[in-house]
């Protein structure tokens, strides 16, 4: 039915937030429907589900994913796009984490209830910076990438790895209702099926707690890799209304079962 259709077709495992960077200027022949995010690449609206132009390494034929929540993880990575290969971390600077994303799919699986419906975005901070996985993936995988992506904005953005050598990626920024809706779901009929018969409201909210579930699998992604990450995790992210990620994890005491501390 429709419900195994958008499990199993549009929105495998979770939505995540990621990043922007370099200044490219791309618009499709015969669109002129962009946006441009502060120094972020320009990239045409309407050709969401394809590479962007300079995106794509010609010799390798694989383009560079920078995840900074459930792409953290290589399973939750590798669930969506298979052909993953050379994970690594690395640094991107300027953005924070948000928890400001309803998550549609959490809410499907029975994840996300009451107000605890949140995925987080990758969104514009000075002199904030994200500990973030680089990893490439062949291009032919950048469409299910894309679908898994759809309510987030992708950019283009410039990393530097643990090496210092630097490079560009795509990362998913924060995106707004009204542009999900003029750009990636501007018909009635589909975006009640994709999100209307599941949830009522507008898609960012500054007002509502991340989804538990996804939490915890970003909480034990970045803590796999050490304290650094974690810290980075804590201490650059905030839910909706701005409160710190680690005072939320401390008073709710989210990593006291692990035996961690905050």
């Amino acid at each position: 039915g429709d419900r195994d259709r958008l499990l199993g077709n549009l929105y495998p495992l979770y939505e995540c937030a990621q990043v922007s960077g370099t200044h490219l200027s791309v618009i499709s022949e015969g669109h002129k429907k962009v946006r441009q995010l502060g120094f972020g690449q320009m990239i045409s609206q309407t050709d969401w589900m394809q590479p962007p132009p300079g995106l794509v390494n010609p010799q390798t034929g694989t383009f560079t994913v920078i995840g900074y929540g459930s792409l953290v993880s290589p399973e939750s990575a590798a669930a969506t796009m298979p052909s993953v290969t050379n994970f690594r971390t690395g640094r991107v600077e300027g953005f924070c984490r948000v928890f400001n994303l309803v998550s549609i799919i959490n809410i499907v699986r029975g994840h996300a209830t009451g107000p605890h419906l949140c995925t987080c975005t990758a969104v514009r901070s000075d002199g904030a910076e994200l500990r973030v996985c680089l990893f490439d993936v062949s291009e032919d995988e950048y469409f299910s990438f894309a679908q898994r992506e759809a309510r987030l904005q992708h950019e283009v953005v410039e990393y530097r790895d643990e090496n210092g050598r630097e490079g560009v990626g795509v990362m998913c920024t924060s995106f707004s209702h009204a542009e999900y809706r003029l750009w990636r779901c501007p018909d009635d009929k589909e975006y009640h099926e994709q999100v209307g018969q599941y949830y009522q409201g507008e898609l960012y909210r500054s007002d509502l707690l991340p989804v538990p579930r996804y939490l915890d699998l970003v909480l034990r992604a970045h803590r796999s890799l050490g304290q650094e990450f974690l810290d980075n995790l804590l201490d650059h992210t905030y839910l909706g209304d701005g409160t710190a990620l680690r005072k939320y994890v401390v008073e709710n005491d989210l990593l006291s079962q692990a035996g961690d501390k905050a």
